[in-house]
């Protein structure tokens, strides 16, 4: 890249309010590489607000090594690749353990209490509103 490239990316995250994002994410999306897109990178910075916005929550969360070292940005591609691997691999069987758990829940209550983990966000405010089991 020339001397001039990272004020092209400063330029061009300012123009598509994209701050935030390294260089070589930019010129993924810039050139819709591998799914990039404006849209999709906006969407992404959204979520990144919606997460940063949340309470503290579960020591898994704020004390994580992992998460740490993963917050400081100096890994290899390989590194994150494999970082993000073992994340979705945990979030896939933590989605296959709540659905068994609702499979073999014993009562309309219990599968609502299942899933409220589903639903969390939802505009149930009331005990009028009828399950939908």
């Amino acid at each position: 890249m020339t001397a001039s490239a990272p004020r092209r990316f400063r330029d061009f995250a300012h123009a598509h309010h994209l701050e935030g994002f390294t260089d070589p994410a930019l010129l993924r999306i810039r050139a819709g590489d591998k799914g990039g897109s404006v849209d999709r990178a906006r969407r992404y910075l959204d979520l990144q607000a919606r997460i940063e916005r949340a309470p503290p929550g579960h020591q898994i969360t704020s004390r994580n090594p992992h998460t740490a070292w993963f917050r400081c940005g100096e890994q290899s591609l390989d590194q994150a690749r494999a970082f993000i691997v073992r994340c979705s691999v945990f979030s896939n069987l933590f989605l296959v353990a709540r659905l068994r758990k609702a499979i073999n829940a014993d009562s309309c209550e219990m599968l609502d209490a299942v899933a409220v983990c589903w639903c969390a966000g939802s505009a149930r405010t009331s005990s009028a509103d009828a399950s939908p089991w």
